[in-house]
């Protein structure tokens, strides 16, 4: 004997050609009605689609075996294609709408859609022992600017981890460091970064990894003396400008750490001889965080620059420059989600 509820339950295991249940009413008074004949677009084009149309005589609707009021014009992976196309490259919202035949409107919904299958923030989350990059890159939403703050692991050379701030300081970078080490901790050997914005990631790695190396990016340094240190000829220093910055690469662009050790103090037995303050403040910063530029002498496996994030934020900076900005976060989160993660599994971003 079956009860009621096992009934309705058998009732409704029907075959493809025999009575089908109104997704409305849950009525069986129904009948087949015609077809809807259609074009779906998939990878390999458009396909023509015959799909078989019923009619519920009780409350009057028509449906198809996909249910009520529900048409799939466009193929899953035909859409994560178009997405994909549109994040991945250079290529504007129209440009990728002309060349897959659609409207613009429907990429944009399908953004959200295709962001919700993919993983937030964490992109690796099994690592084998490697050195992490850790940079920062800058956003506009409406004219606001956050910090998308990146790391990135050496041996898959790829984004492992990534977490929107409203601004690049010492309590962000904590935050961020802080997460990283609970997901990460015993896997990262040592870590590569700059300063930060008022040298932000210092102080943080000192104390979440005290026994992790870190090597400051040579590259950012010597950038900044060269942007800082006046480079007019008319200054009455300009030849003690060139002299003092010569004297940073020597001790940045040293071959063993005796040489690097030789050419600061050079450095500083020329420090009467360097009056301005640019001077005064550079040559008591190569001194304090002389043991930071020089991580990499005594260990092999550290880089003494950040390339390989600052490709990847070259990567979506290019992308960036043609939205110009989003309009709103969660805007800014959907794209980002999907970036990263086609990123880090290798998607090919191709220049266009």
């Amino acid at each position: 004997m079956f009860d009621r509820i096992s009934y309705e339950h058998l009732l409704k295991c029907h075959e493809y050609n025999q009575k089908k249940h109104c997704p409305n009413c849950d009525s069986l008074n129904t009948k087949k009605k015609g077809y809807i004949f259609s074009e779906r677009t998939t990878n390999r084009g458009k396909i023509k689609v015959k799909t078989q149309r019923f009619y519920c005589k009780d409350c009057q609707i028509s449906f198809t075996n996909f249910g009520y009021n529900k048409r799939t014009h466009f193929a899953p992976k035909f859409k994560d294609k178009v997405v994909t196309d549109y994040i991945s490259t250079k290529s504007s919202l129209s440009e990728v709408a002309k060349r897959h035949g659609i409207c613009k409107n429907s990429i944009l919904n399908w953004i959200p859609q295709r962001a919700n299958l993919y993983q937030d923030n964490v992109l690796h989350s099994n690592i084998d022992e490697t050195t992490i990059y850790i940079d920062g890159k800058e956003i506009k939403i409406n004219g606001k600017r956050k910090v998308v703050l990146v790391a990135s692991s050496k041996l898959l050379d790829k984004p492992i981890y990534y977490k929107i701030y409203d601004r690049e300081h010492s309590s962000s970078s904590e935050d961020f460091l802080n997460r990283l080490k609970k997901m990460y901790d015993n896997k990262i050997i040592g870590i590569v970064s700059d300063f930060g914005r008022g040298k932000c990631f210092v102080k943080p790695v000192n104390q979440l990894f005290e026994d992790v190396p870190h090597q400051i990016c040579l590259v950012h340094y010597l950038r900044s003396v060269n942007i800082n240190v006046p480079k007019t000829k008319k200054s009455k220093f300009f030849r003690r400008n060139i002299f003092f910055k010569n004297l940073i690469k020597s001790i940045l662009n040293a071959e063993t750490l005796q040489e690097a050790e030789n050419n600061l103090s050079s450095l500083n037995h020329y420090e009467k001889f360097f009056r301005l303050k640019i001077h005064k403040r550079f040559i008591k910063s190569i001194n304090r965080n002389f043991g930071l530029l020089t991580a990499h002498f005594h260990y092999d496996f550290l880089d003494k620059t950040t390339n390989k994030i600052e490709n990847i934020n070259r990567q979506l900076n290019r992308k960036l420059k043609n939205l110009d900005g989003f309009k709103s976060e969660k805007n800014m989160n959907h794209f980002l989600k999907i970036w990263f993660n086609n990123y880090s599994k290798g998607v090919e971003i191709r220049p266009n």
